[in-house]
């Protein structure tokens, strides 16, 4: 890949600062807008004319006002600027104007980096990249914030105090993530193995033995990547029930032991492999289960890497499938822990972000750590020769 010049490495980090500084002081200038506007349009019905921008510049005074205009407390225009009041500090609007000076330049910096970067092939990836990144701070930066804080309008980019770590502990300590933790791991590594061992056998089926209708039978199996899971999701709970199954970690590994698409990407990967290969191996006289294992497999490493970095994660993140066969406390996976923030009386957003975040770090961390082999393995299994 070419290398950035030193004029696209200021202007994309440029780009990156005013962004993150558009998100950091957007809340604030919405907040001060939305609290001068109730302001103004009090003060007009109590007969005082001002324009928006004097209203933002007397919030400070809304107390004396309130004073003056002596509004009694069962009104709604009482309420409504006794909470713009309530939520009026000295460090929220006595630097109104330098947050929204703030923003402004944080704007024009980024729409000037757009603009010098509009011949750059990186600024569709940067942008792509800052939209990919946002849910992930949103998540993270959420676990962090109180339950005021997650009630606020327009809401605040950052949490008051990144060191506020009770929201983890109230969600470690209210669901069982001990047990959910372990039956992941198992469910998650279990069903690898087997993907793993159906998906290398039936790839070296399909791209090295020959028997009649095989390339009609692949055909068929591909045709039914088509049909999505929720499809089978019937069948799959009625062979479950019928098995004994539910409630039991193996009924969240059974429908779950093979992959026409992981199959699908390591056949494409062994037929790159020369034919001379195989029977020299022949000659020497090997067997087929000893060219699998002691040849192939070997050879095919990114490729099965890629393989069990995307069940790994595919396993992990699975909801809908335990949710509908496992009913039991003792044998749920991670996902349902985040139910449990879940009550009748209304939604404990910022456990549910904390523990979304205890969820999704592992495979996020594996995803970042390993992002260079999935890409290689797709690529390398997506082209045949």
């Amino acid at each position: 890949m070419k290398r950035l010049t030193m004029k696209q490495t200021i202007l994309l980090a440029i780009l990156i600062v005013s962004f993150v500084a558009m998100i950091l002081l957007w809340p604030f200038s919405m907040k001060i807008v939305s609290d001068a506007a109730t302001f103004q349009k009090i003060a007009k019905v109590r007969g005082e004319e001002m324009s928006l921008f004097e209203a933002m510049r007397k919030l400070d005074t809304v107390d004396d006002k309130l004073a003056e205009w002596k509004l009694i407390e069962t009104t709604s225009d009482y309420q409504s600027i006794r909470q713009v009041a309530d939520t009026a500090d000295a460090t929220q609007y006595g630097a109104f104007v330098a947050r929204l000076v703030g923003f402004i330049l944080a704007l024009l910096a980024f729409l000037a980096s757009i603009i010098l970067l509009k011949k750059t092939k990186y600024l569709l990836l940067v942008i792509g990249a800052l939209l990919m990144v946002f849910p992930f701070y949103w998540m993270i930066a959420s676990s962090f914030k109180t339950a005021p804080e997650m009630n606020l309008f327009p809401p605040s980019m950052a949490p008051r105090s990144w060191t506020n770590f009770d929201n983890y502990t109230t969600a470690w300590n209210t669901a069982p993530f001990a047990t959910y933790f372990f039956n992941s791991i198992f469910v998650c590594v279990c069903s690898v193995g087997v993907v793993m061992f159906t998906t290398i056998l039936a790839a070296f089926a399909f791209s090295r033995l020959k028997f009649p209708g095989r390339d009609l039978l692949f055909t068929l199996l591909l045709s039914m990547m088509m049909v999505p899971f929720e499809l089978l999701v019937i069948t799959n709970f009625q062979t479950v029930t019928r098995l004994g199954l539910r409630d039991t970690l193996a009924s969240l590994i059974l429908p779950f032991t093979s992959s026409i698409f992981y199959t699908y990407i390591l056949r494409n990967f062994f037929m790159s492999v020369p034919d001379s290969l195989y029977y020299s191996s022949q000659v020497d006289g090997s067997s087929n289960w000893q060219y699998l294992w002691k040849v192939m497999v070997p050879i095919a490493s990114p490729s099965l890497v890629t393989i069990l970095l995307l069940n790994a994660m595919a396993s992990w993140n699975s909801f809908m499938w335990p949710k509908l066969v496992i009913s039991r406390d003792e044998v749920r996976t991670l996902p349902w822990a985040l139910i449990t923030f879940t009550t009748e009386v209304g939604i404990h957003y910022e456990l549910i972000m904390a523990g979304a975040t205890m969820v999704v770090l592992p495979m996020l961390l594996l995803f970042l750590f390993a992002r260079k082999q999935i890409v290689r393995g797709v690529a390398r299994g997506g082209i045949k020769g």
